[in-house]
C-alpha cells in the first residue's frame, strides 16, 4: 500500500517496466546552465578536493541520479513542476540577493497555498526526494510519487529557504563563481532501534539553500519493516556509523541539520547520511 520495490528496470515514479528510461538531474540543467554558463564544471564530494571530477556537459552522468524515470514521468508528468520550480528559485534567488528572506517568495499571490504553483514546487522535491531513496536502492514511497507526478494533491513534503551556511564561507576561496550542491539522502531514526522515521535532503542553487523532508507514519513505518528489511538495515548501518563517528557541526549546518543536543528534534532521534 505503502511502499512499492524499486529496481533498475523501473520508473522510480510511477513503477512502469518495459519503457524508455532516462536519467534525472540531481540538479536541475536550466539552474546549473544559469549558475555556470559555459564555464567547465567540476563535481567532487564536500570538503574533498581530491576526488573532483570533471563534467563534460550539464548532461554528465556525474550530475545524474543512478535511478531513472520513464519517458512519461520525465516529461509530460512533471513538466509543469519543473517549470514552476525554475520561476520560483529566480524569485528566490532574487530575495536572496537583496538580503531578503527566500521564504518570503511564497507570500507572493501566485503562490497561495494550495495554488496549483504552489503545489507545482513541492512536486519538484517530492521528484527529488524519490530519486535519493531510490538511488540507494530504497523502495519507492508511493503516496509522495504520486504526488510528484501530479496523481495526488496530497502534500507531504517540508520545504525550509534560507541562505546556503557554507556559501560565504566559499566564496571566500573561489570568488563569486557559480556554485550547486545537493546533500544526498539523510535518514532520520529511532534514537534506540535506528529504524527509519524520515527522509531528508538539500539542494543549494548560489547563495540559496531549500531544505526538504517528509516524515513516515505509523503504518508507513510498520510496511517498511515489514516488507522491506534490507533497505531498513542498510538505513541501520548508516544511522549508526554516523552516530559512532559524531557528525561536525559544519556538516550539520551545510545539512540543513542542527547538531544533537540543541533541544530540538534530533535529540530524540539519531541521523544518517548517504
Amino acid at each position: 500500500m505503502f511502499w512499492r520495490q524499486s529496481s533498475a528496470n523501473h520508473c522510480c515514479l510511477c513503477g512502469r517496466s518495459g519503457a524508455k528510461l532516462t536519467g534525472e538531474h540531481k540538479i536541475k540543467a536550466s539552474a546549473l546552465k544559469k549558475q555556470f554558463g559555459k564555464a567547465d564544471l567540476l563535481v567532487g564530494v564536500s570538503g574533498s578536493s581530491e576526488k573532483m571530477k570533471a563534467a563534460q556537459s550539464t548532461n554528465s552522468k556525474h550530475l545524474k541520479f543512478r535511478a531513472s524515470l520513464c519517458e512519461d514521468c520525465n516529461s509530460s508528468r512533471t513538466q509543469e513542476p519543473d517549470r514552476e520550480f525554475d520561476r520560483f528559485n529566480e524569485l528566490a534567488l532574487s530575495k536572496v540577493s537583496s538580503n531578503e528572506d527566500p521564504a518570503s517568495t511564497f507570500v507572493l499571490p501566485q503562490y497561495d497555498e494550495g495554488s496549483d504553483a504552489y503545489l507545482n514546487v513541492f512536486r519538484y522535491f517530492a521528484k527529488l526526494l524519490c530519486c535519493h531513496v531510490a538511488a540507494v536502492d530504497g523502495p519507492t514511497p508511493v503516496a509522495i510519487a504520486k504526488f510528484a507526478i501530479g496523481e495526488s494533491a496530497l502534500n507531504r513534503i517540508w520545504l525550509e529557504l534560507k541562505r546556503d551556511p557554507f556559501y560565504n564561507e566559499l566564496i571566500q576561496h573561489i570568488g563569486e563563481n557559480g556554485y550547486a550542491a545537493h546533500g544526498g539522502l539523510v535518514v532520520y531514526a529511532d534514537k534506540e532501534t535506528h529504524t527509519p522515521n524520515a527522509f531528508h535532503s538539500t539542494l543549494t542553487i548560489g547563495a540559496l539553500q531549500y531544505v526538504f523532508h517528509t516524515r513516515l507514519s505509523d503504518l508507513e513505518k510498520s510496511e517498511l519493516l515489514a516488507g522491506h528489511s534490507r533497505f531498513c538495515d542498510w538505513c541501520r548501518v548508516e544511522v549508526g556509523s554516523a552516530k559512532d563517528s559524531s557528525i561536525p557541526e559544519g556538516t550539520c549546518e551545510r545539512l540543513g541539520l542542527k547538531a544533537s543536543g540543541t533541544g530540538d528534534a534530533a535529540t530524540q532521534e539519531d541521523h544518517g547520511k548517504a
